[in-house]
């Protein structure tokens, strides 16, 4: 088994006690960030989208007027305040997309021209 020193770090300070969906969003932040901070070429920032009700999109991949908000989920389908975050996004971004990576799913499922739920699997 090959740990990561961030892997290693995160699981030693939270104890052990990281909840799945965070540990998920962890390793998809990880590894995006080592596939875009490494490359030469175009410039993508990594951030979050936070809302006013304090839900948030966990990982907001921007490049020039590009923007790719992700979301892990754990269940089938994206939770009320999951889309409304996504939403919330979309709305103050209008070159957006949202890209929920669920757990539960096998196939990709389009829930509105800018929304979809992928399989995680698909992109790890």
């Amino acid at each position: 088994m090959v740990v990561r020193k961030d892997q290693l770090e995160e699981f030693l300070l939270s104890d052990g006690a990281i909840e799945s969906h965070l540990a998920l969003s962890s390793l998809i932040y990880r590894n995006l960030r080592a596939q875009f901070q490494y490359r030469l070429g175009e410039i993508v920032s990594i951030s979050s989208y936070w809302t006013r009700n304090n839900s948030r999109v966990p990982i907001v991949l921007k490049a020039k007027n590009q923007v790719l908000g992700i979301i892990i989920i754990e269940r089938e389908e994206p939770t009320l305040s999951q889309r409304r975050a996504a939403g919330s996004l979309l709305k103050n971004e209008s070159h957006s997309k949202v890209v929920f990576l669920s757990t539960k799913i096998s196939k990709t499922v389009v829930l509105t021209p800018r929304m979809i739920v992928t399989p995680l699997n698909a992109v790890i």
